[in-house]
């Protein structure tokens, strides 16, 4: 009977200790912030280990009852605690003054560079966006409240002692947030780089609009493989880049063990004496393939505007290391709320992950990310599945509290001012007011004011209707326009406008349809330099479709007349004997023009479309045939092509090019030749402009076959930076050849030929004073060459040179 009972007892035991399992779920936290801590090493009975994820929660199992857990972490106090009896436990760890510290290299290899050199080289195997398909879903929230003083927030009695503005404030923070976005989307990937997202859902704190639901996604890059990573829209240098131990300092801080593989905690922060932009932060990296498991960063230089941070967490899915958590912290250092900073903090949690599922090409085409029509309609069963839980009851009274608000306040029409600055529209009932129409100036005008709205959505799905009228101070004269744009087939881009305008032309530019100088770009300020326009009248038909995925195609055919108001005639023959001194033209074009982006991005909201930069050139072209009958008196090809693109290479900085090239084949008046863009006028406020001659007159060339070439490249801070001082240093050439056939039926106003080759070169110094986002330096630049100016010191110009910062 004992021998029975003892093989009982055995069994029971042996079943319990192999089926029962004893679990432990708990969360790490700031002792003073009370903000989960990530990737914190725990080792429970001395034997099991775990490490808490980016929101700070851990979950152990173990076959016997867990009694201690021993928690250790970089930049905290190490501490061992008793959880007897506990099923669930808030740990909190006290933060030690710990930097990474400053060490000197011994003769020998560091340690570290071994470990890094293989993640180096095991980079495009566990790049997800490198080496697999995949499909999966995001829940993305991302909230704003106050960086309080977490003493304040824990001592009541200190609390008291401040003024009650501040006790206010901690009061409403300690209840709500300040603001409060989540969304959620799905996303698929196919090799080599076809990617499509879709927001299904998007719920904004006090807006109905969703301009803001693509911001979750957008602020970091979804993987820290990348040669160059974003983090909230500036490029920094990778520390797991080639030839990273050159530029970083690498320190292994801890090991720990994650099952049977071991993890290495390492710390990384460019080296002292390199000049680059770089990231400051801890790697933990998995033996399993050399693969980062977790990885904490920063900038290690803060802009002045705000400090972020950010957390990625990986997990092996289907045996490949995938990304299941992001994280973002951003401190607003100029936003405040009653004299507290504002504090962001992102999420985003990727789930239903899917590696290498049957994908189709045809299921991605020109639009990467879309906008449900829907996004801003899903009831609460679905966020509760996505979220996987009901929202906190700070969380509600955010949401409550902010939405009464936006609408009292209507938040919706005010955001319709960041939407101009993207689109140039604001949105006004039905119609849109088109932004660029208000006021402009040129030397010719002096200041334009005017006015321009076109019909939206609203209005109409198929047609917008649309119009503008404008007055110059300068020139005394009234000028309007209008048309109306048929929207054919919109997936496709097909479009057929037709358009009136009695406004003034400048003589020798080529103006592309679809070529928009970027809002915060310089190029614009050539606009401050035109000096010579001609009356124009124009009525113009015109067909727009996309094909080829990233060519997009215009053909038009106008009716142009155009009055010449300065001294300029072209010689016309009549006949042999008579010859007239023309300054009035009519010109009759048929033609095409094309754009091709390969591989641009395209995003498609539920009210805009916007184009996200490519990584290729952007080629343009345009051919113009003058017709001479009875809507036309000249006869001539007009062919114009254009490129530009600008690079960032690493440790070197930004270089970038522009290069137009055109002919005019026949005889035609300047009007349908070429200026190259001069910006220098002699007693005049200076400003530099790019894509356009520095050193130039106005109008001091023209030609009917023409290469112009600007060359530039941006150092930023590299060769120069203090703490406080950071001078952007920007070299710059331009280059322009052009031949004028038939020079002698040109009259009325001088201008030359440039067959030699004009050239100028020059310095700019950028960011020498900072006010707010806006920035200011000074350029110099120097006229070389064979048309240089006798009098050499006026081949040099000193400009302003301004700029935006953010």
């Amino acid at each position: 009977m004992k021998r029975k009972f003892s093989l009982l007892f055995l069994g029971l035991l042996f079943f319990q200790t192999v089926f029962s399992q004893y679990t432990l779920k708990g969360k790490v936290v700031d002792e003073n912030t009370k903000e989960p801590l990530a990737f914190v090493n725990i080792l429970a009975n001395q034997k099991t280990g775990v490490t808490s994820n980016i929101d700070g929660l851990f979950s152990i199992q173990s076959a016997t009852p867990i009694t201690s857990l021993k928690l250790s972490y970089v930049g905290y106090e190490p501490k061992q605690i008793d959880v007897s009896g506990k099923n669930s436990i808030v740990i909190t760890l006290i933060p030690t003054s710990y930097q990474l510290s400053e060490f000197t290299l011994l003769p020998g290899e560091n340690p570290a560079h071994a470990i890094i050199n293989k993640v180096v080289e095991n980079r495009k195997i566990h790049n997800p966006e490198k080496s697999l398909n995949f499909k999966y879903e995001s829940y993305n929230k991302l909230f704003i409240t106050g960086d309080v003083d977490s003493t304040l927030l824990n001592n009541p009695e200190k609390l008291k002692e401040q003024d009650s503005i501040t006790q206010r404030t901690v009061d409403i923070l300690e209840k709500q947030h300040i603001f409060l976005m989540e969304s959620v989307t799905e996303r698929k990937y196919m090799l080599p780089d076809k990617s499509y997202e879709k927001v299904l859902a998007s719920r904004v704190s006090g807006l109905q609009n969703n301009t803001f639901s693509l911001i979750a996604t957008e602020i970091q890059s979804f993987s820290f493989y990348n040669e160059m990573l974003n983090v909230a829209g500036s490029s920094y240098l990778n520390p797991i880049s080639t030839n990273s131990t050159s530029k970083y300092f690498f320190l292994i801080e801890d090991t720990t063990f994650s099952g049977t593989d071991t993890v290495f905690v390492i710390s990384f922060r460019p080296k002292k004496g390199k000049n680059f932009k770089g990231l400051k932060g801890l790697l933990y990296i998995n033996t399993d393939g050399y693969a980062v498991q977790n990885v904490m960063a920063e900038p290690n230089e803060e802009p002045e505007s705000f400090g972020i941070k950010i957390q990625q967490q990986y997990e092996k899915i289907e045996n490949s290391w995938f990304p299941v958590q992001l994280n973002t912290t951003i401190l607003f250092k100029t936003a405040f709320i009653n004299n507290v900073k504002m504090l962001g903090i992102g999420k985003s949690y990727l789930k239903n992950i899917d590696i290498n599922p049957d994908l189709k090409k045809n299921e991605f085409g020109i639009v990467t990310t879309e906008v449900a029509d829907d996004v801003t309609k899903k009831d609460e069963d679905f966020w509760f599945k996505y979220r996987g839980d009901s929202l906190s009851e700070k969380e509600k009274k955010t949401y409550h509290v902010v939405d009464s608000i936006g609408k009292a306040e209507n938040f919706d029409k005010k955001l319709g001012t960041l939407e101009a600055l993207l689109t140039g529209k604001i949105k006004w009932g039905f119609v849109n007011l088109d932004l660029d129409q208000f006021l402009s100036y040129n030397d010719y005008e002096s200041f334009r004011f005017g006015a321009g709205l076109h019909t939206n959505s609203q209005f109409s799905k198929v047609f917008s209707l649309g119009g503008y009228g404008a007055y110059g101070i300068k020139d005394k004269t009234f000028k309007y326009g209008g048309d109306v744009n048929f929207f054919i087939h919109r997936n496709y881009d097909i479009e057929l406008n037709l358009s009136y305008e009695k406004d003034v032309a400048e003589p020798g530019t080529v103006q592309f349809f679809n070529y928009k100088i970027p809002l915060l770009s310089s190029a614009g300020n050539r606009y401050f330099y035109m000096s010579k326009m001609n009356n124009n009248e124009k009525i113009e038909a015109r067909l727009k479709f996309r094909t080829l995925r990233y060519l997009r195609v215009y053909l038009f055919a106008n009716q142009e007349t155009v009055d010449v108001t300065d001294n300029y005639y072209f010689l016309k023959k009549i006949n042999d004997l008579t010859w007239l001194h023309d300054n009035s033209f009519l010109f009759n074009e048929v033609g095409a023009e094309f754009r091709y982006a390969f591989k641009q991005k395209i995003i498609q909201t539920s009210k805009y479309k916007y184009a996200k930069p490519t990584k290729y050139p952007i080629l343009y072209a345009r051919i113009a045939q003058g017709l001479n009958n009875s809507y036309g008196e000249f006869e001539y090809t007009r062919i114009t092509v254009k490129t530009e693109k600008a690079f960032r290479i690493k440790n070197i900085g930004q270089p970038s090019f522009y290069v137009e090239s055109g002919i005019t084949i026949g005889d035609a008046p300047v009007h349908k030749l070429n200026t190259s863009l001069g910006t220098f006028m002699p007693n005049s406020f200076l400003i530099a402009s790019d894509l356009a001659f520095e050193t130039m007159l106005p109008y001091e060339f023209f030609s009917d076959r023409f290469v112009n070439i600007h060359l530039k490249h941006n150092f930023g801070s590299l060769l120069l930076k203090t703490k406080k001082f950071q001078p952007e240093l920007v070299l710059s050439t331009n280059i322009g050849f052009g031949t004028l056939s038939n020079q002698q039926n040109h009259g009325g106003e001088a201008f030359k030929t440039m067959e030699k080759g004009y050239y100028e070169s020059g310095l700019s110094i950028n960011n020498l004073i900072k006010i707010n986002f806006t920035s200011f330096g000074v350029a110099g630049f120097f006229r070389y060459g064979p048309y240089q100016l006798t009098k050499q010191s006026e081949n040099f110009t000193i400009k302003l040179s301004f700029g935006y910062n953010f």
